[in-house]
């Protein structure tokens, strides 16, 4: 199967802003070891794929939409 790179720009529409959504006072990340790091509110799910384990992480001072899947 061949696939291309392109798509159709009938489909792109212009941005809606919307700030009901806006994202506002989020916290900064810290600074450890030269590395940028987030504080973790909480663990929402875990789950188990190929003998490993993801968890869905709730990020400290973001929204619901920003969980992440981590190792």
């Amino acid at each position: 199967m061949r696939i291309h790179n392109v798509f159709y720009v009938g489909l792109l529409s212009k941005v809606k802003r919307d700030n009901k959504h806006a994202f506002k006072n989020r916290p900064p990340p810290v600074t450890v070891d030269g590395e940028e790091e987030y504080e973790v509110e909480g663990i929402t799910n875990a789950e188990e794929r190929n003998g490993k384990w993801f968890f869905r992480v709730k990020w400290k001072g973001y929204g619901s939409k920003e969980n992440t899947w981590e190792p």
